[in-house]
């Protein structure tokens, strides 16, 4: 029987999963930094502790929110895509971040 999908080499396998790996571990870096740059943050952002919790709490949100109707998106569509697109808006959202000035 022919398998359903196209066999890709082992570099190419390999590649794709470093990418993801990497896509994870830049996620999980941006769910930490408030976390490790508070007092940074802080003074930059020209904003007070609840200022900065709630700019923390921004963060996590969405991430929480979003877990099941990902799951469903999952379920539905090719993985491939979906990295690809949650990783472009990981970055236009990081892009936001670094042109913020304050509050």
């Amino acid at each position: 029987m022919d398998a359903p999908y196209k066999q890709h080499s082992s570099f190419y396998n390999w590649t794709c999963w470093i990418i993801a790996a990497l896509i994870y571990f830049f996620q999980y870096g941006l769910l930490i930094f408030p976390a490790v740059l508070s007092k940074e943050l802080q003074s930059s952002l020209q904003t007070n502790l609840m200022g900065f919790g709630f700019i923390s709490s921004a963060f996590l949100l969405p991430y929480v929110l979003m877990q099941i109707p990902v799951g469903v998106l999952y379920d539905r569509y090719s993985t491939r895509l979906l990295l690809f697109v949650s990783a472009v808006l990981m970055s236009l959202g990081c892009v936001v971040l670094v042109f913020v000035n304050t509050l």
